[in-house]
């Protein structure tokens, strides 16, 4: 940033009107900390939406395969704990949270997929 501790102060404090943080330093301060995912997940939230970090995909054509049949056996995990949630017409806070576990598997386990056919579109 090559700024003195002075300057960094006034433009963390919220109440300066003459020292802004822009972008760049924020970015360079989040490097800096190693808490980019932190803030991708505060930011994502605030928007209302939700930070999934993409994992590392295989890269060979079996790997793909792979991803595809684990994305349906997580749906199927999901149409399970829907049934049984919903068997009795009773739906609970407990099988909400079960379900919204499964249902984020899913939504991982797509993007997941997603990120592996990117990979070998040519």
């Amino acid at each position: 940033m090559a700024r003195g501790d002075v300057v960094l102060r006034n433009k963390l404090n919220p109440n300066s009107e003459t020292h802004h943080l822009n972008i760049e330093e924020f970015e360079m301060m989040l490097d800096f900390a190693n808490r980019n995912q932190d803030a991708a997940e505060y930011f994502a939230a605030k928007a209302g939406g939700v930070f999934m970090k993409v994992p590392d995909v295989p890269e060979s054509d079996l790997g793909l395969l792979d991803l595809f049949m684990g994305t349906t056996k997580e749906l199927g995990d999901v149409a399970s704990a829907f049934q049984s949630a919903y068997a009795d017409g009773n739906y609970t806070n407990k099988e909400y949270d079960a379900l919204s576990v499964e249902v984020d598997e899913v939504i991982a386990r797509l993007l997941e997929f997603k990120a592996g056919v990117k990979r070998v579109v040519r």
